[in-house]
């Protein structure tokens, strides 16, 4: 884990704020205000009213929604980015939208004992629901709420967020985003490399079929891994070498079909030296249509992918090509 989101967990368990930075899509930054559902106050939602000036949610587990009986609140829902539920607001409240009501409503929503008639719809605080697998699955600040209370093993598993804009009423940029978390002395978190996180502290793969392979270039043994997450397919082609004291050349790229990564101008290259690796991304036409929110979009990804795979076939030594071409 890197110092910034050890820092923020650390600070985030004290009860403190955070700036989360949506900067999954460069050039596009969101910030977010965040903080863990249980230590929320009404001075913290004053506080993300006063500057963030965006709309304040609750992001929640699809089976604490369900706990809830808190429907979508669309039936045909058009942002693949945003899962809202109805709007809420507790039953004791009066118009729901005080700092110190809206803070009650997020309260009784993580409280364990709070049932679905608790809670009069539609209201002023908007939940809103996180994937299965979270950041796994699509990076979205739901997802992101969700895996960093999980990260902080935080009793409710739940996160209250609010957009930040500027003083013109704009999104927030980078550079404005940097000068608020200094005045207001908050940590500032990245999305991306909290998706780099979690992709790194999960096991991603899934040995499936090893093979040995004839070729005019003598034996080479092929494994298929299964992506645990898509389903998507990794093939290795491995020629071993004898001399175990040299680096081992890795080469990377992706193909449409296992017989294109058998193609000999490919296999020539693992086996000129007499010992290399082939590892290649199965790619489909369902892939090429991937959210650009998916989080295998990210240029570390398939890294991560290589990483486990080596030490799968336990190549401590390597040396990575990242393309064969």
């Amino acid at each position: 884990m890197d110092n910034t989101l050890n820092d923020c967990i650390v600070a985030l368990n004290s009860g403190e704020m955070i700036l989360l930075i949506d900067d999954f899509i460069e050039g596009k930054e969101i910030g977010y205000f965040y903080l863990l559902s249980d230590f929320v106050t009404p001075s913290s939602i004053n506080l993300m009213a006063t500057h963030g000036r965006g709309l304040v949610s609750v992001a929640l587990t699809k089976q604490r929604a369900s706990e809830l009986t808190l429907p979508m609140m669309v039936n045909n829902n058009e942002n693949p980015h945003k899962y809202f539920t109805v709007s809420v607001d507790y039953t004791n409240c009066s118009t729901g939208i005080s700092a110190f009501e809206r803070c009650e409503t997020i309260q009784k929503l993580t409280e364990k004992n709070s049932a679905p008639n608790d809670f009069t719809r539609p209201g002023h605080i908007f939940p809103i629901i996180s994937s299965e697998r979270g950041l796994l699955e699509q990076v979205t600040i739901s997802d992101a709420a969700i895996d960093l209370a999980q990260l902080c093993s935080a009793k409710s598993l739940s996160g209250v967020v609010c957009d930040v804009l500027n003083k013109k009423g704009m999104i927030a940029n980078k550079l404005e985003l940097e000068n608020l978390s200094m005045e207001l002395n908050l940590i500032m978190v990245s999305m991306k490399n909290l998706v780099v996180h979690q992709l790194r502290n999960t096991d991603l793969i899934l040995r499936q079929k090893e093979n040995t392979v004839p070729t005019k270039y003598g034996e080479l043994t092929s494994i298929i891994y299964t992506n645990q997450l898509d389903d998507s397919k990794i093939i290795v082609i491995m020629k071993e070498k004898k001399n175990k004291t040299l680096p081992l050349p890795v080469y990377i790229d992706s193909v449409f079909s296992i017989g294109e990564a058998f193609e000999e101008k490919n296999i020539e290259k693992i086996t000129i030296d007499g010992f290399g690796i082939l590892i290649y991304k199965l790619n489909s036409s369902k892939e090429s249509r991937l959210d650009s929110r998916n989080p295998f979009q990210l240029k570390e990804s398939f890294g991560i992918f290589v990483e486990q795979i080596l030490n799968d076939i336990n190549i401590t030594d390597p040396v990575i090509i990242t393309n064969v071409a």
